[in-house]
């Protein structure tokens, strides 16, 4: 089963990539690889309900950008479009998706996506300090120990002119 939705979602992806050569894409399409496969894998999406849905979805992402475009108009009217539209969405999901209950979780699964997405960006970001600050301290103490190195190579050096000139070791 798995193996099968793994395959349903990259042959979505491959046919939404083909799709979308003609339109200027937004998101990154490793980004957009990336959601489809977490949705598909949210709402647990058959191959058949995934052809149903995906049209739905894309159609109502369009409808939401051009309504965004003119929102700063009138605010209250972008949001009862986007409600109307929501509401329109919710009535065809639920007969793709068979439940109510999925057709509510698909509704928000953008917005948990972004969570999903904005958390592993900052765990990525906070590795990269935590790296970054490692790396920091591994070049401080590289920089001591050449420092010591180079002191001790100094002292004998040292050593070794003062043997020298008071003509070497005796025997």
């Amino acid at each position: 089963m798995n193996k099968i939705l793994l395959y349903c979602s990259f042959f979505l992806m491959l046919s939404f990539g083909a799709a979308a050569q003609n339109q200027p894409a937004p998101e990154a399409p490793i980004l957009q690889g990336i959601k489809i496969a977490f949705i598909t894998k949210q709402l647990s999406l058959t191959s058949e309900e995934a052809q149903k849905f995906w049209p739905l979805y894309n159609d109502f992402s369009d409808k939401a950008k051009s309504l965004r475009k003119g929102q700063d108009v009138d605010e209250l009217a972008f949001e009862e479009k986007m409600l109307d539209e929501r509401k329109k969405l919710k009535v065809e999901l639920a007969k793709v998706l068979g439940s109510e209950n999925r057709a509510n979780k698909a509704l928000g699964i953008d917005r948990e996506f972004n969570r999903v997405l904005k958390k592993e960006l900052d765990n990525r970001r906070a590795m990269r300090e935590r790296l970054e600050t490692h790396a920091d301290r591994q070049q401080k103490i590289e920089n001591h120990v050449d420092k010591q190195q180079q002191k001790i190579e100094n002292r004998m050096d040292k050593q070794q002119n003062k043997i020298e000139k008071h003509g070497g070791p005796k025997n």
